[in-house]
This record gives C-alpha cells, sequence and structure tokens, in this order.
C-alpha cells in the first residue's frame, strides 16, 4: 500500500510511504513561525554563506514520519533552489540533524519525490526521485535519475550517505519525433538472503542496486 505524503501517520508499521514534493513557494504543514526558526536556527550554525547565496528557494511542507520504524516519529522537509536541491532532517522535537544535498541540475531540476521503503527487519532505504532539469542540444531531453539512502536502525550513528542511481525516465523530442522510456521501481529480495535489493526495470531491461559492505547501494 502506497501513502501520500499528506497522510501523516502515527505507525511504526506503514512501509512504504510516499513523499509527493510539488514546486511551491514556502508552505508548511507545521506553523511557518516552526519551520523558519528551524531554519534560520540551521543558517546560523552551518554555511551561512552558502544559504545566503541562494537566490530562489521552495520547500515542500514539514512532516513528521518514522524513518527506521522505531516508533519515534522524525521531520523531513524537502529544498529546492537555484543552487541544486537538499533535504533536511530533523530529530524528534525539531531536533535539526542533517542537511542532505542531493544534487545540482539544470532548467526545472528539482527532487519530484521521496519513497521509504523496508529492506529487512532492522532497515530501509531512501528512494529519492531527482528531476534532471530540461536541456537543448539539438534536442530536448528530460530525464528523472533515482538516488538512495540507506537507513539503519540508529539512523543518528552518523551522516546519512547518499548513492547515485540510473536513469529512471527520459523523455526527448528529435527530428520532430517524441520518445519516452520510463523504469519501473521496486524493492525486492533477488537472492533470498533476507535484505531486498533494487529492481529497476523495463520490458526485457532490467538493472539492480544491492545494499554493498560499506552499507550503500551499488549498481550491479
Amino acid at each position: 500500500m502506497l501513502y501520500n505524503i499528506r497522510m501523516i501517520s502515527t505507525s511504526r508499521y506503514i512501509r512504504p510511504l510516499i513523499f509527493l514534493i510539488f514546486p511551491s513557494f514556502v508552505v508548511f504543514s507545521q506553523s511557518e513561525v516552526q519551520f523558519k526558526a528551524l531554519m534560520q536556527g540551521h543558517k546560523d550554525q552551518k554555511s551561512t554563506s552558502v544559504i545566503e547565496e541562494k537566490k530562489i528557494r521552495t520547500f515542500s511542507d514539514y512532516y513528521r514520519v518514522d524513518l527506521n520504524g522505531d516508533g519515534f516519529l522524525e521531520g523531513v522537509a524537502v529544498e529546492n533552489s537555484d543552487l541544486g536541491s537538499s533535504i533536511h532532517f530533523f530529530k524528534n522535537h525539531f531536533e535539526y540533524f542533517q542537511e542532505l544535498k542531493v544534487a545540482t541540475g539544470g532548467t526545472f531540476s528539482k527532487i519530484d519525490r521521496i519513497e521509504i521503503k523496508g529492506i529487512s527487519d532492522r532497515e530501509s532505504v531512501l528512494l529519492i526521485y531527482y528531476v534532471e532539469g530540461l536541456s537543448k542540444y539539438i534536442t530536448s531531453r528530460s530525464r528523472q535519475r533515482l538516488y538512495t539512502v540507506y537507513l539503519p536502525k540508529n539512523i543518528f550513528a552518523q551522516p546519512f550517505q547518499l548513492s547515485k542511481g540510473p536513469i529512471i525516465f527520459e523523455e526527448y523530442s528529435k527530428r520532430g519525433h517524441y520518445h519516452v522510456r520510463k523504469y519501473d521501481v521496486s524493492v525486492v529480495d533477488l537472492n533470498s538472503d533476507g535484505v531486498k535489493e533494487i529492481l529497476i526495470k523495463n520490458k526485457d531491461i532490467e538493472r539492480v542496486m544491492k545494499l554493498g559492505r560499506n552499507k550503500n547501494f551499488e549498481l550491479l
């Protein structure tokens, strides 16, 4: 069962969660004052110069979600800006945890949505669907790439690490012809070892991302 991000759940058993990130001006499910205070506190602590250089910044709502299934709710918000896209993570009680910088793309680039899926009894993966933007060079092309983040049971033991995955959606026009290629993304235990892999599939084309020893998902 899939859950829209606007359905904020307090259950630790709900998997997967889907987060739809829509481009908008600053809109929050918590109070705007709370969120601005959080971001101001982060700005005072880190990367002040980088944040001040951002000319355009849009945020998703601030959402309370259980990232690791321990029954406690963390906070998540997505930022898209002219300097790139990031995911902001918060501990309980709005305590800032980490900014995960995803990528910097072309025109109209953004994090489109994120999704949490369990890969074992104690581990999950964060799937990030990133639109790389519109590019023009002989052809007009738009692509979406998959990024992944491993979520252990103790999510605060160390900062999250980002893994770059393959292109999962592409549309382009060339010489008057329009083409679309879309891959389905699923999480499946392919080798029956108790830990699920990420399967990226389009008709007879299959690609697999497997959790490696360094706890990053690697493209096989």
